[in-house]
């Protein structure tokens, strides 16, 4: 058993990997959950080990799960035979075009802490749990929409030109807080990005090709034991 602590650190390839130049593990053998298996055959169960843990638990074979993965042909190898699905992803970059800036069909609020428990309940029936305390770190990085116009519900939440995440019960409502992020981008001057857009997001793809953004395509998103939501931009950093 390994009682060990929690640290960022473990982002580093020599904490995780024992091996700073090391492209694939080199103290374990295998894992399934929390359950792992070193080069010596030895089994260990892993109390706790940060973002080790959040990596080497993909390998439980029965959990719904999401990745994003970046484009090394390894890692999309290593998820597609790990049982996930594979979706393609695009990011949208560039200064959007005012002249094609479209008002929101739907009104659009700005939000506060306030609505922490609506976008918990949003996160819930699209994404299948709440971001809980995450979502007081995604307002601390800046600004957040939100729609609550009787069944139609969602929330945004922006970084710069950048929309951190967007969840919403339909496309309608999605689609109106993109375009009221892009509104702000274009306000402050600053370039847009549309980043982690699946191929399922039409709604997404078309606001950003009328926004005047460019279209490029980036690693793809892999989804194991639940359909993707179709009005859902993940979060880089909180999924």
């Amino acid at each position: 058993m390994l009682p060990t602590g929690s640290s960022t650190g473990s982002k580093r390839a020599l904490a995780l990997y024992g091996d700073a130049a090391a492209d694939a593990p080199t103290h374990f053998a295998s894992a399934s959950g929390c359950r792992l298996v070193d080069v010596d055959g030895d089994r260990i169960l892993d109390c706790t080990m940060a973002l080790g843990s959040v990596a080497l638990g993909y390998a439980e074979p029965d959990a719904p799960g999401v990745i994003l993965s970046s484009s090394d042909i390894r890692a999309v190898r290593l998820y597609a035979s790990a049982g996930f699905d594979l979706h393609p992803q695009i990011r949208a970059t560039g200064t959007v075009n005012t002249a094609r800036l479209r008002t929101p069909e739907l009104p659009v609020r700005d939000g506060s802490s306030a609505d922490f428990d609506l976008a918990d309940a949003v996160a819930v029936s699209v994404r299948g749990a709440a971001r809980g305390v995450d979502h007081a770190m995604l307002l601390a990085g800046g600004p957040m929409f939100v729609v609550d116009a009787g069944e139609q519900r969602g929330y945004a939440f922006l970084r710069g030109g950048r929309p951190s995440t967007i969840v919403a019960t339909d496309e309608a409502t999605a689609s109106a807080l993109l375009w009221r992020c892009l509104a702000h981008a274009a306000e402050l001057g600053l370039e847009a990005e549309v980043d982690h857009v699946p191929g399922n997001q039409q709604w997404a793809v078309r606001a950003a090709v009328e926004a005047g953004l460019a279209i490029r395509p980036i690693g793809p998103v892999f989804w194991r034991g639940c359909p993707p939501p179709a009005a859902y931009l993940p979060s880089g950093a909180y999924l």
